[in-house]
Formats: structure tokens, sequence, C-alpha cells
């Protein structure tokens, strides 16, 4: 058998552990596909210690205060629900508990003010409550600075949030977000989301960004859900444990060979939280965390730098409970 066929099965077993393995490990984002150096034939999951965060939702969102503005260094005015007819900028939906692993719901803005919410684009992000704060999930990015509308010239405006964690495409950062106009509504595909507390906002600056009034409009929902599993990417062809080092190897087939190293660390007291639901974005940091064992001294990563892959974290951070610095390796160390 030639090697393109010995990938294409590695690839397959990989996958074939990777489905086996998660209703095993429901709520960790386990190392699945993994072996040992001394019997690659069988699974050995390393799940990262998890926290019960998110395990047990409460029964309303009253005590989750309302999102933030997107922007790390901007401290705009939050508003968040319930709004009441005679609010003048408002975002509700309907939807207040929907389960995973699919779900849709319907955000409704209404700005019947004089002065416009514009600044950003696109105005909308998703955002989760994790540990007493929001943190920012979608899109990918938001420029700020544009002269570009919330409700695009129009009092009202409503955006269909589609989430389907089946649809692992949409994870893909080589791929476009597939944002089209569905009806009367802007319709955002989106996957890879756990179990917690969320918000869709809608954000910008009244009267556009020289007025220097920033405002963050959310509606806050729960999803009902397990905690997001981090399954190693399709792409991995090689996954070994030896002894306290976990070697993985994947080809996203661009991009210059590179080793990222990742170690438990201890971060600063403003070092920052990522969570599953970015990491599973991340190509590189997603097979990292995936990989990792409790109490391993490290996992090596040989790869490609990718250039639509997100950056990895410059400074170490907190996942889940443990902390972590990535690193990458020398010609020395290889």
């Amino acid at each position: 058998m030639d090697d393109s066929r010995n990938s294409v099965g590695r690839r397959r077993l990989l996958a074939a552990l990777s489905t086996a393995a998660a209703g095993a490990f429901a709520g960790c984002p386990g190392s699945v596909g993994v072996t040992d150096s001394a019997d690659e034939t069988g699974p050995t999951p390393a799940p990262i210690p998890t926290t019960a965060t998110d395990a047990a939702l409460p029964p309303d969102l009253a005590a989750v205060p309302c999102p933030r503005f997107p922007g790390a260094t901007v401290d705009g005015q939050r508003r968040c629900g319930p709004f009441g007819p005679d609010d003048g900028i408002a975002l509700r939906t309907a939807e207040r508990r929907p389960r995973l692993p699919a779900a849709a719901l319907r955000f409704r803005f209404r700005n019947a003010g004089d002065a416009p919410l514009a600044g950003l684009s696109p105005p909308w992000s998703l955002q989760k409550y994790v540990d007493g704060r929001w943190h920012v999930l979608w899109p990918a990015q938001i420029r700020s600075g544009t002269d570009s509308a919330a409700a695009g010239g129009r009092e009202r405006r409503t955006w269909e949030l589609a989430i389907d964690n089946g649809a692992t495409d949409r994870l893909d950062p080589r791929r476009d977000l597939d944002v089209t106009l569905t009806g009367d509504a802007t319709r955002i595909p989106v996957a890879g989301l756990g179990g917690g507390r969320y918000a869709f906002v809608v954000a910008g600056w009244l009267g556009g960004i020289a007025s220097e009034r920033p405002v963050a409009v959310g509606a806050r929902f729960l999803l009902d859900g397990p905690a997001l599993d981090l399954p190693l990417t399709d792409d991995v062809e090689r996954a070994v444990r030896n002894g306290a080092t976990t070697l993985v190897e994947s080809d996203p087939g661009l991009g210059e060979r590179v080793t990222y190293v990742l170690e438990p660390a201890t971060p600063g007291a403003d070092a920052p939280t990522l969570l599953a639901e970015q990491a599973i974005r991340n190509p590189p940091l997603r097979n990292l965390l995936s990989a990792y064992s409790p109490g391993a001294a490290q996992v090596r990563l040989r790869t490609r730098r990718h250039p639509a892959f997100p950056p990895l974290p410059e400074r170490a951070f907190s996942f889940r409970g443990a902390g972590f610095g990535v690193s990458v390796a020398g010609d020395e160390d290889e």
C-alpha cells in the first residue's frame, strides 16, 4: 500500500475514534485518537480537567449582567431586556432556552431614535458568559470606524442565528462565514457551541463613532446541552504519546513547516481565559489542547503555518481551570 493510502487510512481511523469517544467523554475536551507509542492500535483518551461552570444552568438570567461592547478597549453603555414599548433602542428574542445540538433563534432589533447605531462591521456578535465575564465567540473579526449602520439605514432589522454543531465545516477558518439574507432576516450559520449562558449583541456608536457614545444592546439566552468537546481535526495524521510528551502531526495543506509546543504554565492575574468555543476554531490550538493529558510535560504539534489560521496565544492563558503556554520549537529542539 502506498503512502497516500496509508495517510487516508490513518485519517479514517482517527475520525472513527473521535466519534466513538465523544459520547464516552461528553463534557471534556478529551484527546481522542491519541495512542501510546507502545501500542498505536487503540485510543487512550486524555481529558483536560473540566470545571462545572456551565454544567448546571440557572433557572433564569436575572443574575447575569448585560453583555459587553465587543471592542477590548471600549467600555460602552450596556442595555439588555426586558425592553418596554417605549424603549427607543431594543433587541428581543422569543427563544430563551433552546436545546443543542441544533437550534434557530431570531433577534429583532429596533432603533426608534433619531441617531443611528453605527461604526462596527459587522454590528453583531455572539458572546458567552463564563466565570463572571463575557467572551466574544463570533465573528472572528469586527472592524470599527465604518459608516455602516447596524440596521442598514432602517428602523428595524432581524438576525437569525442558525446553530448546528453537526455542521463542522463552519469551524474551518479557511472558509468564509456564509451570512445570507433569507426573507426578512439576515441568517448567520454557526457551530461549535456548548451549553451555557449566551447573548446576541448589536453594538456601535449612537450617531456614529465620532459621537463617542458606544452602546451594546444584548438579548440573553440559555443553550441546553453538554460542554463542548475538542476532538482532533480531520487533517491530523498521527497522535502518539511517548512518556510525558505527546507528538501530533497534521497537514493543513499550505504554509511553511513549524512545530508548536504546548506546556503547562502559570498565568498571571491578567492572563486571558480561552473557551472551548474559541479554541475549536483555531486548528493548531485545538489539536494541542485536545492531545494534552493532565500531568504531561508537553504536546508537540508538527504542522504548517496556514495563512488563514488565527494566531496562537502569545502569553500564558487559562483553559478550563488549567494554565498553558504555547511556543515555537527551534531547529535545535527538533
